[in-house]
């Protein structure tokens, strides 16, 4: 009974929750929007950006970490991913651009934050065509035509443990070599979602929830964002891994 009422509690306060959306056009009908909230769990471990020009280029360069066991990780690697938006070079320059990034990364955070680790999921957009790199268990889905496929690997993680195996790609290991990293792009067509998100979405909602709710809102990104949120959230409400989504919507 206790447990029945501590549920329907969270389920109501779900709502009540605050969300922030932002959005900004890339150019080439390309639209970027990000939904954050911390929930009820003030140990937050995810953190995100996007960096976006309104340039003919349509370009883009959007990540999402999930950090394990704290909440440090995620935001450093985001921070410094983000300060490299500026050196985001031309289309056949991106997977090596990625894996100098991840590297740097990983020293980056080894260096400032031993222990610690994060996962990753981060999207680049150049001409049309979408590039990615995951390490560990964030994911990167694309919605199109009313089916949701992830196009990034999953990380590896020890079932009695929940912790992450070493040398399976997660930010902050010596061996991030699993880490999935395109070699070329994916051309978007119109009507694509792209979504971003940690491995607690995943879990709250399953892929077939997680695709309803694109195909409620697909005119929509702001309302699907937010709405991925809630009820995630609702499902999940004590989860510190569903903090924020990016989605990438391209018009048409």
């Amino acid at each position: 009974m206790l447990g029945w009422l501590r549920g329907l509690f969270h389920k109501k306060k779900a709502s009540q929750w605050p969300v922030t959306v932002r959005e900004a056009d890339c150019g080439r009908m390309i639209r970027v929007t990000s939904a954050e909230s911390a929930g009820i769990s003030p140990a937050r471990r995810d953190a995100l950006f996007s960096v976006q020009g309104a340039g003919e280029d349509g370009f883009a360069l959007c990540a999402l970490c999930d950090g394990l066991g704290d909440t440090q990780a995620g935001r450093l690697v985001a921070e410094y991913m983000k300060n490299l938006a500026q050196n985001l070079p031309g289309s056949a320059g991106i997977p090596d651009f990625f894996r100098d990034a991840l590297d740097g990364a990983n020293q980056m955070l080894r260096g400032r934050a031993p222990g610690s680790s994060t996962a990753l999921a981060s999207i680049a957009v150049r001409d049309g065509g979408l590039y990615w790199a995951a390490a560990g268990d964030s994911f990167i889905y694309i919605f199109r035509e009313n089916i949701l496929a992830r196009i990034s690997r999953a990380g590896a993680m020890t079932p009695e443990t929940q912790r992450p195996i070493p040398g399976s790609g997660y930010i902050g290991f010596t061996d991030i070599s699993d880490a999935d990293i395109s070699l070329g792009a994916l051309p978007l067509a119109p009507g694509d979602t792209v979504l971003l998100c940690g491995c607690g979405l995943g879990a709250a909602l399953g892929e077939a929830g997680i695709a309803a709710i694109l195909g409620e809102y697909r005119e929509n990104p702001s309302g699907a964002a937010e709405s991925l949120l809630r009820a995630a959230s609702a499902a999940h409400p004590e989860n510190p891994n569903i903090a924020g989504v990016i989605l990438l919507t391209v018009g048409g």
